[in-house]
């Protein structure tokens, strides 16, 4: 039994979605990567602050906006576990998603029926 070629094509493309997922999930748990990408946002934002503080003379304009940048640092942080279990849970849904379309399509594989090369087939039923 031979799957069509559209059965096997799908079956490559969902492997390598699930293979992906799979790889976006190991680097959502890994702690390590969590902290530097925090500390990358965390150092973009407070340059970005910084040029937008250093050319301005009102100190009371300057106060308030590091006021206002210090508490979105302290939100994103505080937020931010929450955001990757979030990821998690959705990478998580997805995975499954595909593994369930992996099913579906290796039972409908398993369920073609076979189809003898047309050479092998007897027509004469006479000899029975």
């Amino acid at each position: 039994m031979e799957p069509n070629k559209s059965a096997l094509t799908a079956v490559g493309g969902i492997n390598q979605l699930i293979n992906e997922v799979k790889r976006e999930i190991e680097l959502c748990r890994d702690s390590t990567k969590q902290l530097s990408d925090a500390a990358i946002v965390v150092n973009n934002f407070i340059l970005q602050t910084l040029g937008v503080v250093s050319d301005n003379e009102n100190l009371s304009e300057v106060n308030q906006t590091l006021v206002n940048s210090l508490i979105q640092v302290k939100e994103f942080i505080a937020n931010r576990p929450n955001e990757v279990r979030t990821t998690i849970s959705t990478l998580e849904q997805k995975l499954d998603a595909y593994e369930q379309c992996l099913l579906v399509i290796n039972e409908s594989i398993a369920q073609q029926p076979e189809v003898d090369d047309i050479s092998n087939v007897s027509t004469d039923k006479k000899k029975e």
